[in-house]
């Protein structure tokens, strides 16, 4: 992954000195609210952000769990309302009671947070977190942590019950071929700067992780896995 955002990085260095600085690019995130970027010299915003609404009519609000907005640089769920904003589902009624607030905004599912700069920057899908004891834990960052460890081949983080925590985090590690045993998991994520909550609380290694239909992780069989 680290080779792949410096060959990215490399790339885009060289292609920002080629393009006029207010040339943009558009780039749809999970196909629900189109996000801008313009061809800038500072990488790391094109790189590792999603960007901005293409529209000055674009609305959008990062809210806690009671639709509170979150402070500056919190990560919260990502509502979104606009001209090419989807407005309601046909004929489903008590799905977009569920799907929309009130006054029209869309609840994409997406985790994110927005910098300084005003970039957003999608940490994870709302549906895949671990409640550890109120804590909010992103299976995704914490997995792409663990996939960039030399000795593991993929990963998955899964929630478990805990009578203490409500849940804990399962890390479950499928290890690349000639590794017998599982890395230091815990070093290595303390030394990536992640936070000490996000810490997988158990770690196993299995020989393989069960996918749905569509080859995606099944994370309810996963579950099922441990907790039998």
């Amino acid at each position: 992954m680290d080779d792949f955002v410096g060959s990215a990085r490399d790339f885009l260095n060289r292609l920002a000195k080629s393009r006029p600085a207010d040339v943009e690019r558009s780039r749809i995130v999970e196909r629900k609210w189109p996000a801008r970027q313009e061809y800038r010299r500072d990488t790391e915003v094109i790189v590792g952000t999603q960007g901005r609404p293409l529209s000055p009519d674009d609305e959008l609000r990062i809210v806690d769990d009671d639709d509170v907005r979150v402070p500056p640089g919190s990560i919260g769920h990502l509502l979104a309302r606009g001209p090419y904003t989807i407005r309601g589902y046909y004929r489903a009624e008590e799905y977009n009671r569920g799907a929309f607030t009130p006054d029209g905004f869309y609840r994409t599912g997406d985790l994110v947070r927005q910098t300084a700069a005003g970039d957003i920057v999608v940490e994870g899908r709302a549906k895949d977190l671990v409640n550890r004891a109120g804590e909010k834990i992103s299976a995704d960052e914490v997995q792409d942590h663990l996939r960039s460890h030399p000795a593991i081949l993929d990963a998955a983080l899964v929630a478990v019950p805990d009578p203490r925590l409500g849940e804990r985090s399962c890390a479950c590690l499928v290890l690349r071929d000639g590794v017998d045993e599982a890395p230091d998991v815990v070093g290595y994520l303390r030394g990536r700067g992640l936070a000490d909550y996000k810490i997988p609380d158990v770690v196993r290694v299995l020989p393989s992780l069960p996918v749905t239909a569509v080859g995606k992780v099944d994370k309810r069989a996963l579950a099922s896995i441990l907790t039998s």
